[in-house]
């Protein structure tokens, strides 16, 4: 008995014990998280006040130029200013091509191979040397008073934002880098662009967030930058006159894009967790829909989408015919895309409608007449509404979509992005968000009815999927698909040609996590492979998403329930980054990215370009591939755009 009892003391003692240090554990990790978050949150306020900073520089500088003075330029750097290895800055290796030249900032370098070290009177002659080459910055007054970012007729002027915080005690001294863009003109009227980047030795001189010095400054010489400037000699564009070339609404008003009504948070009936979802529905499908040699234009629309037939030149400028109702398309709304193709192989374009949490459609083009396609009048194509009739009654968040060939027997498929559920949901994990619906791939069946493929062909992606494209990338004569995931990573598709496709981003170097909106899919090198281009966000915040941003993240995840419920995606994070999940934080807003392809075969493999300055383009939207000026090599055309804030100067 006594055995028993001094057992059941000892286990009552190490119960006791164990709750002491459980409890103990509790209240030191609760202290420490809470200091660790003082600790980020001193970091976040000395950052934004360095931007704070760089702001007031960036108005400074815009009113040297309309002053012709550099003196209170020179007031942001300090009494005691000296940069040894910081050297002469010139503009060099001028390259020319259709109207557009290009050169490049580089540091110069004495005849003995060293750089000249600089005091604050060379600085001011640098300064002041640089500036006389620019006549006028966009958007600053000429009086040389500054323009407050918050005016809307201000323009681009100049922007100057941290890019990396290298280093930071707060109250004393800063390490950043930063980039610095200046729209503006030249002394001869032409256009030109600024973009290069610094790194700034700061010190605080104040009690205030923003109160700081440049002690020291370098022009970024690293691989992953371009210092560079951009002059358009002649426009290559035009700005078409929208009203005059009639793409006017039936109250002869310019044609302008309603948001879903359903998706506008302002509605009282209308409750969305995912807020942003409202801004993305505004896409446009360019197709000869009729067959006339003339590209027309379909525009998809929150309450009405409107397709434009293109009456072809009138007086050298195109000419459109809103034939929205006779075509047989009037009240089609909660659009998001529009792709026109031939499904049932009568010669005739058709037209598929992706819509969100709204049943996507299906329309059938016919003739009204016997007539061939090239004798058609802009009345004689119209549209049947046939989504019953070919099996499709999809209803989920569908944004975009692509056809293809998939199975090679002769009629288009279709795969569509599907999105997440904004209404409940939102992306729970930045960068690797897994939580949206399936993407869907239907396979038509001899041009009758389309059947859902999705699970057998493997390729039902979860992410919050924004954009898809298609596209041989191994050249085996089987269409592959790419998938770029908003709050996410993109995914490639390899058609395996037996009705599956193998998912490859990892083996093939195209990862790539970030804010995916975009992907275009074209041989850019001339090498006759498939190359890649995605548009991500390049942000002005991307100096948070550092590494003690992210650790700020998992401290708060710890105390969150998504740790456990999500725990499964941030296994698959640590597998899928081989451990190296901290990089994840700096890639997340790096921008754009263009992968050329190195492969041979099966054997998938893609170079990230880092060195073809396409990659900070914004915050992007939708890209695009194109010969524009009929030299045989595509270029680039990157959408990009924010809905501005309360700070305007925010993006």
């Amino acid at each position: 008995m006594k055995k028993k009892n001094r057992k059941g003391q000892l286990v009552r003692r190490i119960a006791v014990a164990l709750v002491v240090v459980v409890a103990a554990g509790s209240v030191f990790g609760w202290f420490y998280l809470k200091s660790q978050d003082r600790t980020f949150d001193k970091f976040r306020d000395a950052g934004a006040g360095i931007n704070s900073f760089l702001g007031s520089f960036s108005r400074e500088l815009e009113g040297a130029v309309a002053k012709g003075s550099v003196d209170g330029l020179l007031s942001f750097y300090s009494a005691d200013y000296s940069s040894p290895r910081r050297g002469h800055w010139k503009l060099c290796d001028e390259v020319s091509s259709h109207g557009v030249s290009h050169s490049w900032l580089r540091v110069a370098t004495e005849d003995d191979g060293k750089v000249q070290e600089f005091d604050r009177e060379k600085l001011r002659a640098e300064w002041s040397a640089y500036l006389q080459n620019i006549a006028t910055i966009e958007g600053a007054s000429m009086d040389g008073a500054k323009v407050s970012f918050d005016d809307p007729d201000r323009g681009l002027g100049v922007v100057c934002k941290i890019n990396i915080t290298e280093e930071i005690e707060v109250g004393k001294h800063a390490r950043v880098t930063v980039k610095y863009i200046l729209n503006g003109r030249d002394r001869v009227g032409r256009a030109l662009q600024d973009r290069f980047f610094f790194r700034f030795w700061l010190r605080s001189t104040g009690e205030g967030d923003s109160d700081w010095e440049i002690m020291r400054d370098e022009l970024l010489t690293d691989s992953e930058v371009a210092n560079m400037r951009v002059v358009g000699e002649s426009p290559g564009f035009s700005k078409l006159d929208l009203e005059a070339a009639g793409l006017v609404d039936r109250d002869g008003q310019v044609y302008l894009h309603q948001r879903d009504p359903l998706l506008d948070p302002e509605r009282e009936d209308v409750e969305l967790k995912f807020a942003v979802i409202q801004h993305a529905g505004a896409g446009l499908s360019a197709c000869d829909y009729d067959g006339d040699g003339w590209v027309d234009l379909f525009f998809c629309d929150g309450v009405e989408c409107r397709l434009f037939r293109n009456l072809g030149l009138d007086d050298g400028m195109p000419k459109f015919r809103n034939v929205t109702e006779t075509a047989g398309l009037a009240g089609i709304g909660r659009a998001h895309s529009a792709i026109f193709a031939d499904f049932n192989n009568d010669g005739i374009k058709d037209l598929f409608v992706s819509r969100y949490e709204a049943r996507c459609l299906v329309y059938l083009g016919r003739s009204r007449t016997s007539r061939s396609v090239g004798e058609r009048n802009d009345d004689e194509i119209i549209f049947e509404e046939k989504s019953a009739e070919m099996g499709l009654n999809l209803i989920e968040p569908c944004v975009s979509a692509c056809f293809l060939d998939y199975d090679r027997d002769g009629f288009i498929d279709i795969y569509i992005a599907v999105n997440g559920d904004a209404k409940t949901e939102i992306p729970r994990i930045p960068f690797f968000a897994r939580n949206g619906k399936a993407n869907r791939l239907l396979r038509n069946i001899g041009g009758t009815k389309f059947e859902d493929v999705t699970e057998s062909a493997q390729v039902g992606d979860t992410g919050w999927s924004l954009a898809v494209a298609c596209g041989d990338i191994d050249a085996d004569g089987w269409v592959d698909l790419v998938v770029a995931n908003d709050f996410g990573r993109k995914n490639i598709y390899r058609n395996r040609g037996d009705g599956t496709f193998h998912e490859c981003a990892k083996e093939s170097g195209t990862l790539d996590f970030s804010g995916g909106m975009g992907i275009a899919i074209g041989d850019l090198d001339g090498d006759e492979r498939m190359d890649l281009y995605t548009s991500n966000i390049y942000s002005n915040q991307r100096w948070l998403g550092e590494e003690k941003a992210l650790l700020q993240f998992s401290r708060n995840l710890v105390r969150s329930k998504w740790l456990f419920k999500d725990f499964g995606e941030f296994m698959d994070i640590y597998a899928i980054t081989d451990g190296n999940w901290r990089s994840l934080g700096k890639m997340a807003g790096e921008g754009n990215s263009l992968f050329l392809n190195r492969g041979e075969g099966k054997d998938w493999k893609f170079d990230e370009a880092r060195e073809s300055c396409t990659n900070r383009a914004g915050w992007g939207w939708g890209v695009a591939l194109a010969d524009v000026d009929n030299d045989t090599d595509l270029d680039i055309y990157a959408a990009n755009g924010w809905i501005t804030g309360k700070k305007a100067d925010d993006l």
